[in-house]
Protein backbone atom coordinates (compact mmCIF):
# COMPACT_ATOMS: atom_id res chain seq x y z
CA UNK A 1 0.00 0.00 0.00
CA UNK A 2 1.77 3.10 -1.14
CA UNK A 3 -0.36 5.62 1.43
CA UNK A 4 2.52 4.63 3.60
CA UNK A 5 5.16 6.54 2.29
CA UNK A 6 4.42 10.25 3.23
CA UNK A 7 4.85 9.49 7.05
CA UNK A 8 8.69 8.76 7.25
CA UNK A 9 9.35 12.27 5.84
CA UNK A 10 7.64 13.84 8.38
CA UNK A 11 8.88 11.79 10.97
CA UNK A 12 12.38 12.46 10.09
CA UNK A 13 11.90 15.75 9.10
CA UNK A 14 10.11 16.63 12.75
CA UNK A 15 12.88 15.31 15.30
CA UNK A 16 12.88 16.88 18.43
CA UNK A 17 12.25 16.08 22.34
CA UNK A 18 9.91 17.50 24.47
CA UNK A 19 8.16 16.36 28.35
CA UNK A 20 4.46 16.38 28.45
CA UNK A 21 3.09 12.87 27.82
CA UNK A 22 -0.65 14.19 27.46
CA UNK A 23 -1.87 13.68 24.30
CA UNK A 24 -1.71 16.81 22.29
CA UNK A 25 -5.05 18.33 20.06
CA UNK A 26 -3.99 19.11 16.66
CA UNK A 27 -5.83 22.98 15.74
CA UNK A 28 -6.11 23.40 12.03
CA UNK A 29 -5.38 26.97 10.51
CA UNK A 30 -6.59 27.29 6.83
CA UNK A 31 -3.57 30.05 6.12
CA UNK A 32 0.79 28.86 5.95
CA UNK A 33 0.86 32.50 7.33
CA UNK A 34 -1.27 32.13 10.38
CA UNK A 35 -0.39 34.19 13.75
CA UNK A 36 1.07 31.71 16.68
CA UNK A 37 -1.50 31.57 18.99
CA UNK A 38 0.01 31.08 22.84
CA UNK A 39 -2.61 29.75 24.49
CA UNK A 40 -3.12 27.13 22.39
CA UNK A 41 0.95 26.10 22.05
CA UNK A 42 1.59 26.90 26.15
CA UNK A 43 -1.40 24.01 26.29
CA UNK A 44 1.07 21.37 24.66
CA UNK A 45 -1.55 21.41 21.90
CA UNK A 46 -0.14 21.68 18.03
CA UNK A 47 -1.69 24.37 15.40
CA UNK A 48 -0.87 23.46 11.75
CA UNK A 49 -1.69 23.97 8.49
CA UNK A 50 -1.74 21.22 5.41
CA UNK A 51 -3.02 21.78 1.91
CA UNK A 52 -2.72 19.47 -0.85
CA UNK A 53 -3.06 20.39 -4.64
CA UNK A 54 -3.73 18.46 -7.27
CA UNK A 55 -1.24 18.18 -10.96
CA UNK A 56 -3.44 21.02 -12.30
CA UNK A 57 -3.27 22.83 -9.36
CA UNK A 58 -6.62 22.28 -7.87
CA UNK A 59 -7.04 22.04 -4.28
CA UNK A 60 -8.29 18.75 -3.61
CA UNK A 61 -7.44 18.46 0.17
CA UNK A 62 -10.83 20.62 1.48
CA UNK A 63 -14.27 20.97 0.48
CA UNK A 64 -14.84 24.27 -1.40
CA UNK A 65 -17.14 25.33 2.33
CA UNK A 66 -13.62 25.30 4.29
CA UNK A 67 -10.69 25.94 1.44
CA UNK A 68 -7.46 26.94 2.40
CA UNK A 69 -5.72 30.08 0.96
CA UNK A 70 -3.40 28.77 -1.92
CA UNK A 71 -1.22 30.57 -4.35
CA UNK A 72 1.98 28.77 -6.12
CA UNK A 73 4.19 31.97 -6.00
CA UNK A 74 3.77 32.70 -2.55
CA UNK A 75 3.64 29.52 -1.00
CA UNK A 76 5.94 27.08 -2.81
CA UNK A 77 8.41 28.84 -4.40
CA UNK A 78 10.22 30.27 -1.87
CA UNK A 79 10.79 27.03 -0.41
CA UNK A 80 11.76 24.95 -3.96
CA UNK A 81 15.21 26.09 -2.97
CA UNK A 82 16.35 23.68 -4.85
CA UNK A 83 15.13 24.49 -8.47
CA UNK A 84 13.41 21.21 -8.99
CA UNK A 85 10.15 22.95 -10.50
CA UNK A 86 12.12 24.92 -13.05
CA UNK A 87 13.67 21.67 -13.92
CA UNK A 88 11.07 19.01 -13.85
CA UNK A 89 10.90 19.01 -17.57
CA UNK A 90 7.78 16.80 -18.37
CA UNK A 91 6.86 15.92 -14.76
CA UNK A 92 3.86 16.32 -12.86
CA UNK A 93 3.75 16.36 -9.10
CA UNK A 94 0.71 17.05 -6.68
CA UNK A 95 2.29 19.52 -4.15
CA UNK A 96 1.49 19.06 -0.69
CA UNK A 97 2.74 21.61 1.71
CA UNK A 98 2.59 21.72 5.79
CA UNK A 99 3.31 23.93 8.57
CA UNK A 100 3.29 22.55 12.18
CA UNK A 101 3.85 24.91 15.27
CA UNK A 102 4.72 23.53 18.44
CA UNK A 103 6.53 24.35 21.95
CA UNK A 104 9.12 22.06 23.68
CA UNK A 105 9.98 22.22 27.02
CA UNK A 106 13.77 22.41 26.77
CA UNK A 107 15.76 25.51 26.73
CA UNK A 108 16.24 26.75 23.36
CA UNK A 109 20.71 25.69 23.64
CA UNK A 110 19.43 22.34 23.59
CA UNK A 111 18.81 22.45 20.09
CA UNK A 112 22.48 22.07 18.76
CA UNK A 113 23.64 21.33 15.57
CA UNK A 114 26.26 18.66 17.01
CA UNK A 115 22.72 16.88 18.95
CA UNK A 116 20.19 17.41 15.61
CA UNK A 117 22.93 15.99 13.48
CA UNK A 118 24.33 12.63 15.41
CA UNK A 119 23.12 9.50 14.21
CA UNK A 120 22.54 7.81 17.28
CA UNK A 121 20.52 10.61 18.56
CA UNK A 122 18.36 10.12 14.95
CA UNK A 123 18.52 6.73 15.37
CA UNK A 124 17.06 6.47 19.20
CA UNK A 125 14.13 9.12 18.20
CA UNK A 126 13.08 6.79 15.13
CA UNK A 127 13.23 3.13 16.66
CA UNK A 128 10.89 1.88 13.80
CA UNK A 129 13.44 3.01 10.68
CA UNK A 130 17.13 2.53 10.28
CA UNK A 131 19.61 5.76 9.73
CA UNK A 132 22.66 5.12 7.82
CA UNK A 133 25.50 7.73 8.18
CA UNK A 134 26.70 8.19 4.40
CA UNK A 135 28.85 11.48 4.95
CA UNK A 136 29.29 14.92 6.65
CA UNK A 137 25.43 15.23 7.48
CA UNK A 138 24.13 13.35 4.96
CA UNK A 139 22.08 10.21 5.68
CA UNK A 140 19.67 7.42 4.01
CA UNK A 141 17.02 6.41 6.29
CA UNK A 142 15.84 2.80 5.42
CA UNK A 143 11.31 2.53 6.49
CA UNK A 144 10.98 -0.95 5.52
CA UNK A 145 8.53 -2.64 2.85
CA UNK A 146 5.82 -0.26 2.59
CA UNK A 147 7.58 2.83 2.70
CA UNK A 148 9.96 4.14 0.34
CA UNK A 149 13.90 4.77 1.50
CA UNK A 150 15.72 7.80 1.04
CA UNK A 151 18.44 9.76 1.29
CA UNK A 152 18.76 13.56 2.84
CA UNK A 153 21.09 16.19 3.56
CA UNK A 154 20.99 17.91 6.67
CA UNK A 155 22.22 22.12 6.67
CA UNK A 156 21.98 24.36 9.87
CA UNK A 157 21.87 28.52 9.69
CA UNK A 158 21.98 31.09 12.03
CA UNK A 159 21.00 34.70 12.31
CA UNK A 160 21.88 37.09 10.55
CA UNK A 161 22.55 34.38 7.84
CA UNK A 162 25.14 36.74 6.14
CA UNK A 163 26.87 33.62 4.03
CA UNK A 164 23.57 32.45 2.79
CA UNK A 165 21.15 35.32 1.58
CA UNK A 166 18.94 32.58 0.06
CA UNK A 167 18.29 31.61 3.48
CA UNK A 168 17.82 34.84 5.14
CA UNK A 169 15.24 36.09 2.45
CA UNK A 170 13.27 32.67 3.30
CA UNK A 171 13.42 33.13 6.81
CA UNK A 172 12.40 36.92 6.67
CA UNK A 173 9.45 36.06 4.66
CA UNK A 174 8.41 32.89 6.39
CA UNK A 175 8.52 35.04 9.08
CA UNK A 176 6.82 38.30 8.32
CA UNK A 177 3.76 37.50 10.07
CA UNK A 178 5.22 36.16 12.95
CA UNK A 179 7.03 39.48 13.28
CA UNK A 180 4.20 41.49 13.35
CA UNK A 181 3.50 39.42 16.96
CA UNK A 182 6.69 40.29 18.06
CA UNK A 183 8.21 36.93 17.60
CA UNK A 184 12.26 37.24 17.08
CA UNK A 185 13.74 35.99 14.26
CA UNK A 186 14.37 32.02 14.93
CA UNK A 187 18.21 31.15 17.01
CA UNK A 188 18.18 28.20 14.54
CA UNK A 189 17.41 27.04 11.39
CA UNK A 190 17.29 23.69 9.93
CA UNK A 191 17.05 22.80 6.66
CA UNK A 192 16.36 18.76 5.75
CA UNK A 193 16.75 18.15 2.10
CA UNK A 194 14.60 14.86 1.49
CA UNK A 195 15.54 12.96 -2.20
CA UNK A 196 15.93 9.90 -4.42
CA UNK A 197 13.25 8.13 -2.98
CA UNK A 198 12.76 4.36 -3.61
CA UNK A 199 9.46 2.82 -5.13
CA UNK A 200 6.70 1.16 -3.36
CA UNK A 201 5.23 -1.87 -5.35
CA UNK A 202 6.84 -1.03 -8.68
CA UNK A 203 4.75 2.76 -7.70
CA UNK A 204 6.85 5.91 -8.13
CA UNK A 205 6.59 7.54 -4.41
CA UNK A 206 7.96 11.20 -4.04
CA UNK A 207 10.05 12.87 -6.00
CA UNK A 208 11.33 15.29 -3.13
CA UNK A 209 10.96 16.85 -0.28
CA UNK A 210 12.55 20.33 1.78
CA UNK A 211 11.66 20.60 5.51
CA UNK A 212 12.56 24.02 6.83
CA UNK A 213 12.57 24.15 10.91
CA UNK A 214 12.83 27.40 12.50
CA UNK A 215 13.97 27.13 16.61
CA UNK A 216 13.28 29.95 18.74
CA UNK A 217 13.61 30.65 22.63
CA UNK A 218 10.21 30.57 23.68
CA UNK A 219 9.08 31.80 27.56
CA UNK A 220 11.41 30.71 29.88
CA UNK A 221 12.99 27.16 29.67
CA UNK A 222 10.70 26.70 26.48
CA UNK A 223 11.40 26.56 22.65
CA UNK A 224 9.22 26.80 19.76
CA UNK A 225 9.80 24.92 17.13
CA UNK A 226 7.56 26.02 13.33
CA UNK A 227 8.38 23.47 10.85
CA UNK A 228 7.48 23.76 7.00
CA UNK A 229 7.64 20.89 3.99
CA UNK A 230 6.95 21.47 0.72
CA UNK A 231 6.74 17.52 -1.40
CA UNK A 232 6.39 17.14 -4.63
CA UNK A 233 4.59 13.88 -5.10
CA UNK A 234 4.69 11.11 -8.17
CA UNK A 235 1.00 9.70 -7.15
CA UNK A 236 -1.24 9.21 -4.55
CA UNK A 237 -3.08 5.55 -3.59
CA UNK A 238 -5.90 4.90 -5.72
CA UNK A 239 -9.74 5.88 -4.24
CA UNK A 240 -10.28 2.33 -3.09
CA UNK A 241 -7.60 2.43 -1.12
CA UNK A 242 -8.64 5.73 0.53
CA UNK A 243 -6.76 8.08 -2.16
CA UNK A 244 -5.87 11.43 -0.77
CA UNK A 245 -7.69 11.39 3.03
CA UNK A 246 -5.66 8.36 3.92
CA UNK A 247 -2.46 10.08 2.90
CA UNK A 248 -3.82 13.33 4.71
CA UNK A 249 -4.41 10.97 7.63
CA UNK A 250 -1.64 9.16 7.78
CA UNK A 251 0.62 12.27 8.25
CA UNK A 252 -1.53 13.57 10.81
CA UNK A 253 -1.34 10.47 12.82
CA UNK A 254 2.92 11.12 12.35
CA UNK A 255 3.11 14.23 13.86
CA UNK A 256 0.79 13.60 16.31
CA UNK A 257 2.78 9.96 17.56
CA UNK A 258 5.86 11.42 17.42
CA UNK A 259 5.53 14.30 19.60
CA UNK A 260 4.08 11.96 21.83
CA UNK A 261 6.62 9.85 21.50
CA UNK A 262 9.59 12.19 21.76
CA UNK A 263 7.81 13.79 24.90
CA UNK A 264 7.41 10.81 26.68
CA UNK A 265 11.09 9.68 25.79
CA UNK A 266 12.14 12.76 27.30
CA UNK A 267 11.46 12.63 30.43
Amino acid sequence: MINLFHKPVFIAALIFLGSINAEPVLKKENRLEFQIDETILNGKDIQYYLILVDKEGKVISETKENESEFSFEKQVKPFDIYNYWDKKGDEEYFILMTKVAYVVDKDISFFSEKKLSDVNFLNERLPDYKIEETGDKKYKIHCGFLAPSFEYDLSFYRPPYSQHPEIKSLVQNICIEQINTKLPMPSLTLVQHNYNFSRVLMQKTSKMSVSVSNFYAFEEDKTLEINYTLNYIYELPPKFLGGHDLVINEILDGIKGLIIKTRELSQ
